[in-house]
């Protein structure tokens, strides 16, 4: 069977240790009276790193299968935060038969609120949350919940975001499980460590690309 890119991360996904920050892309300079000027240079994006519990050798070698079919950075991944998966109100997944999809309805004026329609009654995004939704072709912008909100019985509900949101289609379809980005991965980070036992480690890094 044909693999489709941006690939996924195997699952299930069981890591000891990850990374999954935001990175602004900025310049800084000291200036006169301890000021610091501050120029953005372009979107933030985020980086990762991850590390695999000890895996079977079988699983082991599926990664090591995994990172060889991304070519180095040639071929994207669905980057993930994996102890983010679901809201932090909703550690198991929320509501039943919510599948974590609604709709992005509209975008603040100063592009860091956003206003999601289509959540269950009373769905509490809570700051730290993650959400996601196709910005471009091929292209998935990723946001962080910095302030939270309840959501109304209409399941209407406005929150702020970082990073700032670039402008998106209307109307448009927003994941809150498993929020993802296009990633690449950095080849010089990756490792897999055998011990005895053929048991595993895995660890490697990324970036987003937008």
């Amino acid at each position: 069977m044909a693999i489709t890119f941006p690939r996924d991360l195997i699952e299930p996904f069981r890591v000891r240790s990850c990374t999954f920050e935001q990175m602004e892309i900025q310049a800084r300079s000291p200036a006169r009276g301890g000021q610091v000027q501050v120029v953005g240079l372009g979107p933030a994006v985020w980086s990762m790193k991850y590390e695999t519990v000890p895996l079977t050798e079988a699983q082991g070698a599926a990664w090591e299968a995994w990172l060889s079919s991304l070519r180095g950075g040639a071929r994207l991944f669905k980057a993930w935060h994996p102890y983010r998966r679901y809201g932090l109100a909703y550690p198991r997944g929320g509501p039943a038969a919510f599948s974590g999809a609604c709709t992005l309805a509209s975008v603040g004026g100063g592009l860091d609120t956003v206003t999601l329609s289509g959540l269950p009654s009373n769905y509490v995004l809570s700051p730290g949350d993650l959400m996601s939704w196709e910005h471009a072709a091929n292209s998935q912008a990723l946001h962080r919940v910095v302030e939270g909100a309840t959501a109304s019985t209409g399941g209407g509900a406005t929150v702020t975001v970082e990073p700032t949101v670039r402008p998106s289609p209307g109307s448009t379809a927003v994941t809150l499980h498993k929020a993802w980005c296009h990633a690449v991965v950095d080849p010089s980070s990756i490792e897999v460590r055998w011990s005895p036992g053929r048991r595993a480690v895995v660890s490697f890094a990324g970036m987003q690309t937008l």
